[in-house]
């Protein structure tokens, strides 16, 4: 393999229980609540999405499978510079396309619009960052790109159930550091 490329190995199982424990191990990964357990997560969704196509007979056209991949790098750009505050228009700008397209496109690929899109990503980093920094909900609302913390807690609430002070102390680790340093 070239240098810094990883070869996965596909591995078969002869034994039931090991499999189930490896699949059941995927499935405690969302206890975490960190990056890597929401990155382990989504891998997961994907690829029992692809095998459910495959086993049904279903395929994604070439146009859909370049739309997946264009979109995937554009929701990375996205996650990497949240406090920009991203519109639709600027999605267009980045993709060339219309607004209409951009849209369709989502709908089809993810089942949720551009606007759902970047406020899951913001979302699943704001629960990253109340449990993982001791950042104040001020400097996190700031951080994900609004303008006012009243509309993140607001935002945060209708997504999680949760004010983000509630979610913190309920979810978030770092006070229990603070406490005993």
């Amino acid at each position: 393999c070239p240098s810094g490329i990883i070869d996965y190995e596909v591995l078969s199982f002869n034994n039931g229980d090991d499999l189930r424990e490896r699949i059941m191990g995927v499935f405690r990964e969302e206890q975490y609540q960190d990056v890597q357990s929401d990155m382990a997560m989504e891998l997961f969704e994907e690829l029992f999405l692809v095998s459910l196509k495959r086993s049904l007979g279903l395929s994604e056209s070439t146009l859909m499978q370049r739309h997946r991949h264009e979109f995937s790098a554009l929701w990375t750009r996205v996650a990497s510079s949240l406090s920009t505050g991203w519109s639709l228009d600027d999605i267009c700008s980045v993709t060339g396309y219309s607004r209409s397209h951009v849209t369709r496109i989502c709908l089809e690929l993810y089942s949720k619009t551009p606007g759902e899109m970047i406020t899951d990503i913001k979302m699943k980093q704001a629960k990253v960052m109340l449990t993982n920094s001791v950042q104040s909900v001020d400097r996190i609302s700031t951080l994900l790109g609004y303008s006012r913390v009243s509309a993140f807690s607001h935002a945060f609430g209708q997504y999680c159930g949760l004010s983000p002070r509630e979610y913190r102390k309920q979810y978030g680790n770092m006070g229990e550091m603070s406490t005993t340093g």
